[in-house]
C-alpha cells in the first residue's frame, strides 16, 4: 500500500504542464491555476503500520506543496 501511494502521486504528475507552469513567468504569463499549499503537515505515525502512516500522508502533502514534519519518538522505536 505504501508503494501504491507513492505510485499514485507520481502518476498524477503532468510533466509538460508542470514545465509550462514553471516557466510561465519567464514568458510573461500569469499562473492563475497555481496551487497554494495549506502550510505545514505534522505527521504522527501510528504503531501498527508505521511506514504506511508516514509515507502516505507525506507524499500527498509534498505533492500539494506543503512542508512536512514527522514526529519520531525514540521510545516508540525501541519497544
Amino acid at each position: 500500500m505504501t508503494v501504491q501511494a507513492v505510485k499514485d502521486q507520481y502518476e498524477a504528475i503532468d510533466f509538460k504542464e508542470s514545465l509550462q507552469q514553471e516557466y510561465s513567468i519567464a514568458q510573461g504569463k500569469q499562473n492563475l491555476d497555481r496551487r497554494l499549499p495549506f502550510g505545514c503537515a505534522y505527521i504522527v505515525p501510528c504503531k501498527h503500520s508505521r511506514l504506511y502512516s508516514i509515507i502516505q500522508p507525506a507524499v500527498a502533502a509534498i505533492a500539494a506543496g506543503n512542508c512536512v514534519v514527522i514526529e519520531v519518538c525514540t521510545k516508540l522505536l525501541s519497544g
